[in-house]
């Protein structure tokens, strides 16, 4: 497999407002090296508050580390020129966790697909509305769908919008911040199978940020654990696996199983 994404010993830190006094600058990422190949599904997992939203962020070129580098494709995205950046966005696109957000409620399901479409593939507007319902076909939806408004449809099917509007530009990684995280279980396990088969399709790579280690095993090859802004593992997901670090640990003991125990027959 090829490398896509590369971080080289990032650190970023945010300056606490105040309106009567300066504060110190908080440092929230330390020291973060990784790597990421095409094809591969790697999880961010940790705690509310560990980082790694704000890693994901840097990732996807939304905001800057301090010191420290993000690679994409072993250029490094400081280096990049506007034809450069106008490709990284057609090549990395994200998935948010509030899909009734993410959709414009006074556009139709079609318009929100269409604009990856017009803006960043250039697509002449003839040829829109027939991948509009390929893409809506590609994650499950009816080619009706195409003239609703958000409010005509659940959030399951509002996150397989967002699904099929992150598609419309043949990504190369999507990223998925918490995307899954408040769907019932049935939904949750239909979407991923979606998006492996989508990857199996196309090689598409996954960034999947969550503290939801039942998801992770469900869908990611591997896990990066981040705490406290540090990344403190990085191991392979399998069924027997045994986490690591404390983080790790205490994510698996807050997984829930699916069906409750049996108490134990009195004797």
């Amino acid at each position: 497999m090829s490398e896509l994404f590369r971080v080289e010993q990032g650190n970023k830190s945010y300056q606490e407002q105040s309106l009567l006094v300066r504060q110190p600058a908080k440092q929230v990422l330390f020291d973060i090296s990784l790597t990421i190949q095409a094809g591969e599904s790697v999880a961010l997992v940790g705690a509310s508050g560990s980082g790694k939203s704000t890693l994901c962020r840097m990732l996807l070129g939304l905001e800057t580390f301090d010191s420290g580098n993000v690679l994409f494709k072993g250029q490094p995205l400081s280096d990049f020129s506007t034809q450069d950046e106008h490709r990284f966005r057609r090549a990395v696109q994200m998935v948010f966790q509030d899909s009734v957000s993410a959709v414009n409620p006074r556009l139709t399901i079609a318009n929100v697909i269409e604009e990856p479409l017009k803006y960043l593939m250039k697509m002449p507007a003839g040829k829109r509305p027939e991948r509009v319902r390929e893409l809506l076909s590609q994650v499950g939806l009816l080619p009706e769908d195409a003239f609703k408004k958000a409010g005509q449809m659940s959030g399951g099917m509002l996150q397989r919008v967002c699904i099929a509007r992150a598609l419309a530009c043949e990504p190369d990684v999507i990223a998925l911040d918490e995307s899954l995280s408040s769907l019932d279980l049935v939904l949750q396990q239909q979407l991923i199978a979606l998006l492996k088969q989508i990857q199996k399709e196309q090689g598409t790579s996954y960034l999947f940020v969550t503290h939801d280690l039942r998801l992770v095993h469900l869908f990611c090859q591997r896990a990066l654990v981040m705490d406290q802004g540090r990344l403190v593992e990085d191991t392979l997901v399998s069924r027997d696996m045994q986490w690591q670090s404390d983080m790790g640990q205490a994510l698996q003991k807050a997984v829930l199983p699916v069906r409750p125990r049996r108490k134990a027959a009195l004797a």
